[in-house]
């Protein structure tokens, strides 16, 4: 994915039909999520919890945090995470930047969590 996003515009696609189509910097800003890393204990038990959300897209474990994709309409993200999870108010919670594997894991697998 890294090269991909040196690209001028890409296309994903997944059983034959175009899922996203773009510069990659479009894409990325366009999800409709605002993604915050997540540093804290269990983080198994939490993403099972957070995908049982609405209010998220998905989450996933890379190494020693959860990156969870919050739907926009949440307007503070962070606080909505600690609101709905107190556990979390003293753990590590980092804004982060969209990447392309973040457009590829929304556009595609429809229906696998």
């Amino acid at each position: 994915m890294d090269e991909a996003e040196r690209c001028h515009r890409l296309a994903i696609m997944e059983s034959g039909e175009m899922r996203a189509d773009g510069e990659p910097e479009t894409l990325m800003n366009n999800m409709g999520v605002n993604i915050i890393e997540v540093k804290a204990q269990n983080l198994r038990a939490l993403k099972e919890r957070l995908i049982a959300c609405p209010e998220v897209r998905s989450a996933a474990q890379l190494g020693i945090r959860l990156r969870v994709l919050i739907y926009q309409r949440v307007t503070d993200p962070i606080k909505w995470l600690i609101n709905t999870f107190p556990e979390l108010e003293n753990c590590e919670l980092t804004p982060a930047r969209p990447s392309l594997e973040d457009v590829f894991v929304s556009v595609t697998g429809e229906g696998r969590q």
